[in-house]
């Protein structure tokens, strides 16, 4: 149950950082740098289980 909610904020998150650069809000260097970031603060795999 936890993984399932994980990987829906996961795709929750990549599409919020798509539309940013779709509607030119922010360049794709910006979102890439966010989704960096964000993902190294995440728990490991092991954590998830």
């Amino acid at each position: 149950m936890r993984a399932a909610t994980v990987l829906v904020g996961a795709l929750h998150a990549i599409a919020i950082g798509l539309d940013r650069v779709y509607l030119g809000v922010h360049r794709t260097t910006d979102v890439t740098v966010e989704w960096l970031l964000g993902g190294a603060s995440w728990p490991s795999p092991s954590d998830l289980l």
